[in-house]
């Protein structure tokens, strides 16, 4: 059988000269770890391990064109030739290690100095940057602040522009003298040039200001000038805002058009990352909230956020489109600890995606690529979008009074599994023994079930499910359960994969969870908080093999043909968790992202009643 095409998150992408060997890139973040502008050892180690983790593209955290023009005081530089050796050391190494490398570019304007986000983020007080070496001046298109926090910046002037654009143009050089293969330009999250595209901002009357051409002008300045003085084989990126997220700021409108003039000022063959919006009067609004538009992503447009992991995240590249979940949810210290990445759709689209989210991608699309290999289309198909997949037919079984537990086993294992495995439509069978029934760190209340063992029977849907209980091969089945079993309830389950387990990552322990809602709450109000919030929290728990949440759609208690009330199975879902071991689960149970989650599954749960299981597939 030839192989089928790679999944397309893993296919090369060229732009330009250079190609990407697959659309996982590594986006901006700041350390603030340098000294003076300049890289240190710290910088090397963060950067550097994400090529052997087989990211195609890093890119560095924001350097200042000029040394007046930094984020935070301890960012990096590149306005003096000085600076090119430290980062051509971080470039040698990650290109010795197969990736490509990048550097953002930028001038912070009116945001310009602020401390440390360990040591609260907020804007340094005049004094306080006379002492980090000043003078230096927040400047801007006008005497605007960007908020009560910061001072008045200074209204730039024609020849202070000019000397911007420079700075721009020589950071560029610099930037290929040190090996970078794409250069990016901030213009985002309320630097310079955003601060100059902004009508709340720019209250201009020359040439810099007035109307939206005005107001653009300087972005697109700078991006012919630095086109023209970077390598015309090497890619130029452009981080855009989308939206102010306040009444009479920068619209979606104007970054359709934005876009356009960019793409055109680069040849039309470069790329724009867009990212969240910027803070204004009104409350935030985040770009990544936002669908791109038809015409923006014509333009080759990204956009930054969370990106799905596995078959989302390959949905998305093949359809060429940017991540359409949330975006970046830490902020802070976590912010400057974390990086945060991109999946490059086909034409250059990108979603944010953390630490946790990295390994949680490469792990999905290897088993992605192990799935087209085998050219297993079933199972890419029956996942489908979004991690939704099969049917699971789930019976929670006791064993009948008075049965030795070891031949309840035998029988379950021996002549029972061969009769079930009979049914027609069939997809997997697996049993779980039970071998554990402690509540083992939760510290919610447990449900009444004391259960002997948990079968799993997988369906492509419910008529097939249905078609499969009432064959005649079904016959034998249902007649020997008398013979092992004293009670049995059933629930069928809509399956959806939110950390998609992959056998290749060794051996672990399984742990499978009845929930029961809260009363009073609605199926509706059950489903977000699980299938969204509470997935979102667990996606971000390290060290998690595999997280499945199956959503009971039918239940069943004595017979198979007529439904059962709620009350007589009442289960709204069955979580299916892998653990490297219990000692790992344990730790990872008295951690405190673990104690976040748990406080969030006491506002939406009565009750969670897990067991540990020992698991065997049938068929």
């Amino acid at each position: 059988m030839p192989d089928a095409p790679a999944p397309a998150v893993l296919r090369p992408l060229t732009i330009r000269g250079r190609t990407l060997k697959n659309r996982v890139v590594i986006s901006p973040m700041c350390q603030h770890a340098g000294a003076d502008g300049f890289a240190a050892d710290w910088h090397l180690v963060h950067y550097g391990k994400f090529a052997p983790g087989g990211a195609a593209l890093v890119l560095t955290e924001s350097a200042a064109v000029c040394s007046g023009s930094r984020v935070g005081v301890a960012d990096l530089g590149i306005w003096s030739d000085a600076h090119v050796p430290g980062l051509k050391r971080i470039a040698d190494f990650v290109h010795a290690n197969g990736a490509l490398m990048g550097v953002q570019i930028a001038h912070s304007g009116r945001k310009a100095w602020s401390h440390p986000l360990w040591h609260g983020g907020q804007a340094m007080r005049p004094e306080e940057i006379d002492a980090a070496g000043g003078p230096w001046r927040r400047v801007g298109p006008s005497p605007i602040a960007a908020s009560a926090e910061w001072t008045v910046p200074g209204e730039l002037s024609a020849a202070e522009i000019d000397d911007i654009r420079r700075a721009h143009v020589e950071a560029a050089r610099r930037a290929d003298a040190a090996g970078m293969d794409v250069l990016e330009l901030h213009y985002g999250h309320g630097c310079l040039a955003a601060s100059f595209l902004s009508p709340l901002s720019n209250r201009r009357t020359d040439g810099y200001g007035g109307d939206r051409a005005g107001r653009m002008r300087l972005a697109l300045e700078i991006a012919r000038d630095v086109r023209a003085a970077w390598p015309a084989d090497k890619p130029l990126f452009a981080r855009l805002s989308c939206v102010d997220g306040a009444e009479g700021g920068w619209g979606m409108d104007d970054t359709v058009v934005l876009a356009a003039a960019l793409k055109a000022a680069g040849g039309g063959r470069d790329r724009l990352l867009l990212g969240r919006a910027v803070r204004g009067d009104a409350p935030l609004q985040r770009a990544a909230r936002l669908r791109l538009p038809g015409p923006l992503r014509r333009t080759g447009a990204g956009r930054g956020g969370r990106a799905c992991a596995g078959r989302g995240a390959d949905h998305h590249a093949g359809a060429g489109r940017g991540d359409r979940g949330r975006g970046a949810r830490r902020s802070g210290r976590h912010r400057a600890r974390r990086a945060r990445g991109s999946v490059l759709a086909r034409e250059g689209c990108a979603g944010a995606v953390g630490g946790r989210g990295f390994r949680r991608l490469a792990r999905a699309a290897r088993r992605l690529a192990v799935e087209a290999r085998a050219g297993d289309a079933q199972a890419a198909g029956r996942r489908g979008r979004g991690g939704r997949g099969v049917i699971a037919r789930f019976g929670l079984l006791r064993k009948a009074a008075g049965l030795p537990e070891a031949e309840f086993d035998r029988h379950w294992r021996e002549a029972h599994g061969p009769l079930a495995a009979r049914m027609p439509g069939l997809r997997a069978y697996q049993q779980h023994r039970v071998v554990n029934r402690d509540q083992f760190g939760i510290s919610a209340a447990r449900g009444a079930w004391e259960l002997d063992g948990l079968s799993e029977l997988h369906f492509d849907d419910l008529g097939a499910m249905r078609a499969a209980i009432a064959s005649p091969a079904f016959g034998g089945a249902l007649k020997d359960e008398a013979a092992f079993l004293g009670d049995v309830h059933l629930v069928a389950c809509e399956t959806h994969e939110v950390v998609p387990f992959d056998a290749g990552d060794g051996p672990c322990v399984t742990r499978l969870t009845l929930l029961r809602r809260k009363r009073g709450m609605s199926v509706a109000e059950f489903r977000h908080e699980w299938l969204e919030v509470h997935a979102a929290m667990v996606r971000d728990w390290p060290d998690v093999p595999g997280y499945a949440q199956n959503v009971v759609v039918d239940r069943w208690h004595g017979g198979r043909e007529e439904s059962a009330p709620y009350d007589a199975v009442p289960v709204d879902g069955i979580v299916a968790f892998r653990f490297r071991d219990e000692a790992t689960a344990a730790r990872l149970y008295a951690s405190e992202i673990v104690a976040r989650t748990q406080v969030h599954a006491k506002s939406f749960l009565e009750e969670i009643t897990p067991f540990f299981v020992e698991t065997r597939r049938i068929a």
